[in-house]
């Protein structure tokens, strides 16, 4: 599912007033003001929908509260999209036609991001001021004369941002899928039927074959912490209770004191702001679903804290995708849920299209379809990439021990001694070396026809045979950053060998691998400038800057040729430049998913267009970055004479994909 956006940017306004910002791909950006209408009220509206699934409330009361529910969905539309309402509407129609005519092609929806201002800088107080719009429940919202609620409808997404959304692509998950389900009931809460949950879930994800699901019980929140960080989870499911603390203004989980042996514990509450200080800090850690009461609820008067809720809370320390429930919900409808969604998400499903499908299955007689809410931190709801078996003959490496191999195209390097002395070793540290220097004066290339015409076949031919030894890699790049991209793209992320890189770092040999190291927390990207250089010329530049600035060299090189570049787009790494900005293989494969993204969603049609790669970033980085390419399009990549032996400037390299096969 690919999903079109609408952003709902919310903010306060004088007078008790609040403004909204709408911004679409297919119109123009609104800015309005509006007060909230009489009868939408988060306290009275959730008060009445606790009511109307809790006996014994009579079939006039509850057609009654529908109503006034449904009455208060249409104000609130109204009053958030107010004059973009028709084009949205219009969109919404689209999509459906599409739908029912069956030739759609790639399935599209609409993803309509509340986006209700950022708690973590110095705009909090304005996240206060809104929090009587932010805590409303934005899944009710309906356009006026029309049957179903918009989060009702499969294909259109409701969710909640704090601050910005950043540019976050999917993980990829080359092993298994490793869910925690954690399970909490301590003395005092009603017990919950906490194994007919795990029960469901384990059958949801039964088909994956390569998911691992491990079940914590009677669980403490340091015995979860210790599990988390010990088993490298990417996905966090607690079955509990949650709850508000009148004081604190806070809600918070119960979890069950430490030492309990198989017997339910004394409760253990733990706050909102104590949950997320831990769990942001699991870079693995993509998704936390809390399946309990008020887990999804905000504060709802205003000045209140804005980060009082849990799911929201948790968000913003940075867990890209997390799912509360935004009112109390009844152990059946928990279970149902559960259920449905890990069954999607185990399909590969986008999570939005995974919380559809958990919706759908609760008794749509019931309410509670709404309860769940979802807050999302990135641009994409896709949060695992799951690597498949290809039918090619790229076999997965099951050897016991690893084929090392070494690439080099360079043995002296005055620039960068550390490279020089570590490829000098690589025909000792070897079993199998592909030696490209005979091409290069240096970093310098002799003939720059080489790269295409007999650099690229031979980096084939020498990668392919590696393959036949059916064995793990462990790879070593003394080389120009075009043959580490080249590399990469070879083994594009559909390919199953396992490979480990060898990355030079400060002059210590670093194993690098997607999965492992640390990763910061937050945004990893400073930016993405883009520049309009010629908007009728279709081909886009794109200068990275990680080990060192790149910009205006590009810019250089783009105005004193003659080129069919149109734009150029700057990504730097967040920090700005530098030596070792990048910390583990872990945050080097990140970076690159998020690049990737960013440049898949925002360079235009790529048979129109083709990128010009600019990069100045360690070896390992561009590896990645190649695996996760074919999807650009065409690509032009581009080195840097550091040494200044011809044109001190940048030149192309190599063009991918290649016009004729060389293999």
């Amino acid at each position: 599912m690919r999903y079109d956006e609408v952003r709902v940017a919310l903010s306060a306004a004088p007078e008790g007033r609040f403004k909204v910002k709408l911004s679409t791909a297919w119109a123009s950006p609104v800015e309005e003001s509006f007060e909230l209408p009489a009868g939408v009220d988060a306290e009275e509206l959730y008060r009445e929908w606790f009511e109307s699934f809790s006996p014994p409330a009579s079939p006039a009361a509850l057609r009654a509260i529908a109503e006034r529910r449904r009455v208060a969905g249409v104000k609130l539309f109204e009053a958030l999209f107010a004059s973009a309402a028709p084009s949205i509407l219009e969109k919404v129609t689209v999509l459906e036609d599409r739908l029912r005519s069956g030739n759609s092609g790639v399935p599209r929806g609409l993803r309509v991001r509340l986006i209700l201002g950022d708690a973590l800088s110095g705009e909090q107080s304005d996240a206060a001021a809104m929090l009587p719009v932010s805590s409303l429940p934005h899944e009710l919202i309906i356009p006026p004369g029309q049957p179903r609620y918009l989060a009702r409808r499969p294909y259109i997404s409701i969710v909640r941002t704090i601050g910005v959304a950043e540019v976050a692509g999917p993980l990829s998950v080359s092993g298994s899928l490793r869910v925690l389900l954690v399970s909490a009931q301590p003395k005092g809460p009603d017990a919950l039927g906490w194994d007919k949950e795990v029960a469901r879930i384990k059958d949801g994800l039964a088909a994956r074959t390569e998911t691992t699901v491990e079940v914590l019980e009677h669980a403490s929140f340091e015995a979860t912490l210790q599990c988390l960080r010990r088993g490298g989870f990417h996905v966090l499911h607690f079955i509990g209770h949650g709850d508000h603390d009148a004081e604190s203004g806070e809600w918070y989980l119960l979890f069950e004191e430490q030492g309990t042996q198989g017997t339910r514990g004394a409760r253990q509450p733990v706050l909102a702001e104590q949950l997320a200080d831990r769990l942001g800090n699991l870079p693995l850690l993509r998704l936390a679903v809390f399946n309990a009461c008020h887990t999804g609820q905000l504060a709802h008067q205003a000045g209140g804290n804005p980060l009082a809720g849990i799911a929201a809370a948790v968000s913003a320390s940075g867990v890209p995708a997390v799912i509360g429930m935004q009112l109390a919900v009844t152990d059946s409808a928990a279970i149902d849920f559960a259920s449905a969604f890990y069954g999607a998400l185990r399909e590969g499903e986008p999570i939005e299209s995974a919380l559809a499908d958990g919706r759908s299955a609760i008794d749509i007689s019931s309410p509670e379809w709404a309860t769940p809410v979802l807050y999302l931190r990135g641009e994409t709801s896709e949060l695992f990439d799951f690597e498949v078996k290809p039918n090619g003959p790229v076999l997965r490496g099951e050897g016991p021990r690893e084929l090392r191999l070494g690439i080099r195209t360079l043995v002296e390097s005055p620039r960068f001694p550390d490279l020089s002395r570590w490829a000098k070793k690589l025909e000792a540290t070897s079993e199998k070396l592909l030696a490209l220097e005979e091409f290069f004066a240096g970093r310098f290339i002799i003939d720059p026809a080489s790269w295409n015409g007999r650099i690229l076949p031979r980096l084939h031919r020498f990668l392919a045979d590696a393959v036949e030894q059916d064995r793990p890699l462990a790879l070593s790049l003394a080389a120009h950053g075009t043959v580490a991209f080249a590399a990469g793209y070879y083994f594009h992320t559909k390919t199953a060998t396992k490979i480990t890189l060898q990355q030079v770092t400060s002059g210590t040999v670093l194993r690098w691998s997607e999965q492992e190291g640390g990763c910061p927390q937050g945004v990893l990207w400073e930016c993405f400038e883009d520049q309009v250089i010629d908007p009728d010329v279709p081909d886009v530049a794109v200068a990275v800057a990680i080990t060192q600035s790149t910009a205006e060299a590009a810019r250089s090189y783009v105005a004193r040729r003659e080129t069919t570049i149109g734009r150029l787009v700057c990504a730097t790494i967040a920090g700005g430049p530098g030596k070792d900005r990048v910390v583990s293989g872990a945050h080097a494969h990140q970076l690159a998913w998020q690049l990737q993204q960013w440049l898949k969603d925002h360079t235009g049609d790529r048979n129109r267009r083709r990128l010009h790669l600019f990069i100045s970033a360690p070896n390992g980085f561009l590896f990645f970055f190649g695996q996760l390419a074919k999807n650009l399009g065409r690509l032009c990549l581009y080195e840097f004479d550091f040494e200044a032996k011809g044109h001190a400037s940048y030149e192309p390299s190599l063009e991918l994909p290649p016009e004729e096969p060389t293999l």
